[in-house]
């Protein structure tokens, strides 16, 4: 019987496999599983990431993914003569005091 190290020495090292993370969706581009099978249908190659977070709310349009729950515009609390008045010393808390509105940016 060999010990340990005279074993580590014999083994041969292993090859690594790359999968593909791949998502495969239907003809109207919404998700019908993440996998890394090959698996009959369509389609796209997708990062770790998102074959991590395996989100159903995605879409395929033209061969690229799509997230419709992305937020394209910010949007800050402004001072105003008009909107939600809230106290002074706390926005958060709705009183007399100061009016505040929403502005957008794109």
């Amino acid at each position: 019987m060999t010990n340990f190290w005279q074993a580590t020495k014999q083994h041969k090292k292993t090859v690594k496999v790359e999968r593909e993370n791949r998502l495969y969706y239907n003809d109207a581009g919404q998700p019908t599983t993440y996998s890394q099978e090959n698996l009959p249908g369509n389609y796209i190659v997708v990062d770790q990431q998102t074959f991590n977070e395996c989100r159903m709310d995605v879409r395929v349009v033209d061969g690229k993914l799509t997230r419709p729950n992305m937020i394209t515009e910010f949007r800050k609390l402004v001072p105003s003569d008009e909107g939600t008045e809230t106290l002074a010393e706390d926005i958060t808390l709705i009183g007399p005091g100061q009016h505040w509105q929403v502005k957008y940016y794109d």
